[in-house]
């Protein structure tokens, strides 16, 4: 009998997707960063997430604000993909018994925080035993009145964007392995590894930009970087059906990377390609809206990186030669 080793992440939500058939009213189920139900003209998007000790976050460099903060804002990304505004959320909590409530109430005013600023009240839940581990899952459901957008509609002649920074969450990891002491967290003398440290504890989902991207540019496809650019790349080529082709020159590589880079002498562009957990987004959109770049009103960077072609698979140009991208990224099984 296979293990799910064997089978792999993705190969088994594939088994799930062939399973878990959805009525007509479901207008996508599993395989997309969220499921969408269309009801009274109006489309729900539901998504939700785990987060598990020692394998999501280690407690010896994670604050509990930040992780609670980071807990609910990681679902909001998945809402950011396709568009949508988050509506409210349910959590549930497992922790061993010997818990220090202080660590608990913590973490609660981080969830609080982000539910504050993203105006997504969170309204219910559970709370249970573990014997070990801390576990957390959220559930959020948003709302748009238009079409949410998907990894699906990506067409031949489209262009490939990311909006926001990537590779400094993976960058950020990193240093927080490095630098962690007991449960005391030493940020380092220079500016950029506060910033990338912060990108990994803290993420901030791009939901206000999402909307601003649907209104100005009309994308065709939407995923958010939360397993790396290499993976969500073949993520919207598998789902639409096309050939995508970046550039390796285009690349989008942040000053804070940079400098992580620099001061350990390694590619960044590795970095960006397969480090996850930015929750940036890529997006491809029509070549004719191009020009519409300068009007959005974002506060992140956004990169024009390829463009989709007929075929299939994801390519990466450089010197004038195409060298096949797979998915580089981290997977759970």
């Amino acid at each position: 009998m296979a293990k799910i080793s064997d089978i792999g992440e993705f190969g088994l939500i594939g088994r799930f997707e062939k399973l878990f058939k959805v009525p007509g009213n479901i207008t996508r189920g599993i395989g997309d960063d969220c499921a969408v139900i269309k009801e009274n003209g109006s489309y729900l998007i539901l998504t939700a997430d785990a987060l598990v000790e020692d394998v999501h976050f280690k407690l010896e460099y994670t604050p509990p604000r930040m992780l609670g903060y980071k807990s609910l804002a990681v679902n909001l990304s998945d809402l950011a993909a396709m568009a949508s505004e988050p509506t409210a959320a349910i959590v549930t909590l497992a922790a061993p018994r010997d818990t220090d409530s202080d660590f608990v109430m913590e973490f609660a005013r981080g969830m609080n925080e982000c539910a504050r600023k993203y105006d997504c009240p969170v309204i219910g839940g559970d709370t249970t035993g573990s014997k070990k581990h801390i576990f957390i899952n959220v559930a959020v459901i948003g709302e748009t009145k238009t079409e949410p957008v998907m990894r699906s509609g990506a067409g031949e002649g489209d262009l490939i964007a990311v909006a926001g920074n990537i590779g400094e969450s993976s960058a950020g990891l990193e240093l927080l392995i490095e630098n962690a002491k007991g449960r005391k967290l030493s940020w380092g003398d220079k500016i950029f590894k506060k910033r990338l440290a912060r990108a990994h504890l803290k993420p901030e989902p791009m939901v206000k930009e999402a909307l601003e991207i649907r209104k100005v540019l009309k994308p065709t496809s939407m995923i958010d970087i939360s397993d790396g650019l290499s993976s969500e790349l073949n993520h919207i080529s598998r789902a639409s059906g096309v050939k995508l082709v970046i550039d390796s020159g285009k690349v989008p590589i942040g000053r804070s990377l940079s400098d992580f880079c620099r001061d350990r002498s390694i590619d960044p562009q590795q970095i960006a390609i397969k480090g996850g957990e930015d929750y940036a987004l890529l997006f491809t959109f029509k070549k004719k809206q191009v020009d519409k770049i300068r009007s959005l009103k974002l506060n992140a960077p956004v990169n024009v990186i390829g463009e989709v072609s007929r075929g299939r698979g994801v390519y990466m140009r450089r010197d004038n030669k195409l060298e096949k991208l797979t998915s580089r990224s981290y997977t759970h099984f």
